[in-house]
């Protein structure tokens, strides 16, 4: 049976900002990209439906949910983008997400008015995290 459920898309351009060069994570030889983990809502799982990376569809993602202190939390992974660090440093990506109910919304999906995520390079050495605000319609 068709799903014909309202659907949004939700587009970011990520590039690589200056940081101190003496950090660890910081110099361009310890950090290409493998995945990026976005914390969402616990009943958000079913609500991605299409993903690309560069205009490229990717269906390499998944879900985690643990407990955290007695709080349930649910990871989306954007898995196997295997990004050497030049690349990572010389074009950066685009990101496009469409999302369905009951997260179809990006304040449902990332819980909030800011959807919170890592960068994580091979072998989980480096980890930059941070909150990306947005500006819901």
């Amino acid at each position: 049976m068709p799903d014909f459920s309202l659907r949004r898309r939700h587009c970011w351009r990520i590039d690589v900002v200056p940081c101190d060069p003496d950090a660890f994570c910081c110099r361009p030889e310890n950090m290409d990209l493998v995945k990026l983990e976005v914390l969402v809502g616990n009943s958000c799982a079913g609500s991605i439906k299409r993903v690309t990376v560069n205009g490229n569809v990717t269906v390499d993602t998944s879900f985690t949910t643990n407990k955290v202190d007695s709080q349930t939390a649910t990871t989306w992974r954007l898995l196997q983008l295997g990004w050497t660090p030049d690349q990572v440093a010389a074009q950066g990506f685009s990101l496009c997400i469409t999302l369905a109910d009951p997260c179809a919304s990006l304040r449902d999906f990332c819980m909030g008015g800011f959807c919170r995520h890592a960068f994580l390079s091979s072998g989980d050495r480096c980890c930059p995290t941070g909150d990306s605000p947005f500006i819901a319609p």
